[in-house]
């Protein structure tokens, strides 16, 4: 492939992927995950006007959610255009009334990769990932919730149960608490998903709305998306990843991925039938493990 064929597909892809960020902010517009990456994409692009805007928006709602430290960072990278855009004096001017304040929470740890690569990893490469299914990351993820009042203790009791039960069945199957909990049709499913992603900065997404590309999907091999409930459906260049979790607090999990393909990972949720529909009709196109 000759460079202008990679250079075009790079591009491809970049635009593919802000039409996906685009189409998350439509239904969540203050989602912070989606904004830091579709500024990426609008830098990698080369719009820095409407990168400069996301960033503003984002600085705005850190003050909104008095995240100074956030704040703080972007008005690093904001402060030299004070003199040349009136929205981005605005925001330095409102940082500077608030810079003394402190932090609502603490900030979250969130790994991150700086280099990317469109290479396909070696098989080799995911050989830590190639360990015995730990339950006990499902049941604790049920646990958490049970905690958080959304299920009731019978309730919780029957999860675990069919935790048990899947690990052990002979089928290929994705074994998730969220699988558990939809598959007994409880109706507080939707109020868990919201929950997970409040929690763990990972906004729903209804994933067969997306125009799924086979070079993304192939990044990560099919087995492992099956094992741990983990599904790429975008990329922002060499240097992001966007990935539906089935456990979002399996950061362990996320970090291990985000290394092996070097890049960060923005982590989304999505609803278990969605997620095993997108697998089976990756199974009946052949998609085979990389």
């Amino acid at each position: 492939m000759s460079d202008n064929e990679t250079e075009k597909l790079n591009e491809d892809e970049l635009w593919s992927a802000i039409s996906s960020l685009e189409l998350i902010l439509d239904v969540m517009p203050e989602d912070k995950t989606s904004l830091q990456a579709l500024a990426a994409a609008y830098v990698d692009i080369g719009d820095i006007s409407k990168a400069v805007k996301l960033k503003v928006r984002l600085g705005n709602i850190a003050l909104d959610e008095q995240m100074i430290s956030e704040a703080a960072e972007i008005e690093e990278e904001l402060a030299e255009l004070r003199d040349h855009d009136e929205n981005v004096k605005e925001f330095l001017d409102r940082y500077e009334s608030m810079k003394d304040m402190v932090d609502q929470k603490p900030e979250e740890d969130v790994a991150v990769s700086e280099s990317g690569n469109y290479d396909v990893p070696s098989d080799n490469a995911f050989r830590d990932l190639d360990k015995p299914f730990d339950i006990s990351k499902e049941i604790s993820l049920a646990w958490e919730i049970f905690q958080s009042k959304l299920l009731t203790e019978e309730e919780y009791s029957s999860i675990v149960r069919d935790l048990t039960d899947m690990t052990v069945s002979q089928s290929v199957i994705t074994v998730s608490t969220l699988h558990a909990i939809q598959s007994r049709g409880y109706k507080t499913i939707e109020s868990i998903i919201a929950y997970l992603g409040q929690t763990y900065n990972a906004p729903f997404v209804n994933i067969s709305s997306f125009n799924l590309q086979e070079s993304v999907l192939k990044l990560l091999p099919v087995r492992l998306m099956i094992k741990f409930g983990v599904l790429p459906f975008d990329v922002l260049g060499d240097k992001a990843l966007l990935m539906v979790v089935m456990n979002p607090a399996d950061t362990k999990l996320i970090k291990q991925i985000s290394a092996v393909l070097s890049r960060k990972c923005y982590v989304y949720t999505t609803y278990p039938h969605e997620f095993d529909q997108i697998l089976m009709q990756l199974h009946d196109a052949g998609l085979k493990d990389t």
